[in-house]
């Protein structure tokens, strides 16, 4: 952005732009103040008097050419001027739809959900973190050396003290948080892709991250009502 910008006075014209204070000194070696460099025909631009009012949801903002900003010689001021601009239906989806794989994304980076066992896991899949991978690890190395029970640290650095079935109940949650992951994804994209109107959009929400305790409770009365 621009800082000042030197005026011609006698065509009332922007001649040249600089991004921060030209760097004039005056006799005490010292930059010029405003009101020197006002004398020396360079203004102070003021970005943000003129902005006009408008709907960020809906709308931007778009500066307009020099020649449409404000110069006022009085107070060697120059005020940049704006259009508003309406953003497309579909463009404001497709920075949703960014957003939505922004949050899968993350899901699998710093994922976690409180397991039914009572406290909350971590549920990583990203570079060198695999939180479902190192339980299954555990469990398996238990049931090779007939452990009766495996340490495990929740997402606050707790220690739990699990049984097998208890670690292969959390294993199986880690799992159904995984499926959910990608299922909510799919279903908020083809949600987003239905919608029609800018009221529908503005209750849209991208993420939901809750509707996991739901997703997870309907799979544990599926299974329960399958035994």
């Amino acid at each position: 952005m621009w800082e000042y910008a030197l005026v011609d006075t006698d065509n009332k014209t922007i001649v040249t732009l600089y991004e921060t204070h030209p760097g004039w000194l005056n006799d005490n070696g010292e930059p010029l103040s405003d009101e020197e460099l006002k004398s020396h025909n360079v203004f102070k631009i003021d970005y943000d008097t003129k902005k006009p009012e408008y709907d960020e949801f809906t709308q931007q903002l778009s500066i307009n050419k020099e020649v449409d900003w404000i110069i006022d010689f009085d107070k060697g001021i120059i005020y940049v001027t704006y259009k508003v601009v309406d953003i497309l239906l579909d463009t404001k989806k497709q920075e949703i739809a960014g957003l939505i794989r922004e949050s899968f994304i993350n899901e699998f980076k710093i994922g976690k959900f409180k397991s039914s066992l009572g406290f909350v896991t971590d549920c990583r899949r990203y570079d060198i973190y695999n939180d479902p991978q190192n339980l299954n690890g555990l469990i398996e190395l238990a049931q090779q050396t007939q452990l009766q029970t495996i340490e495990w640290k929740d997402a606050n650095g707790q220690v739990h003290q699990l049984t097998l079935d208890q670690a292969k109940t959390l294993l199986k949650e880690m799992g159904l948080k995984i499926l959910w992951n990608y299922q909510h994804k799919w279903d908020k994209l083809s949600q987003l892709e239905s919608i029609k109107t800018y009221d529908e959009l503005k209750k849209f929400k991208v993420w939901e991250p809750d509707s996991f305790y739901d997703y997870l409770a309907k799979q544990t009365t599926t299974d329960t009502s399958k035994s």
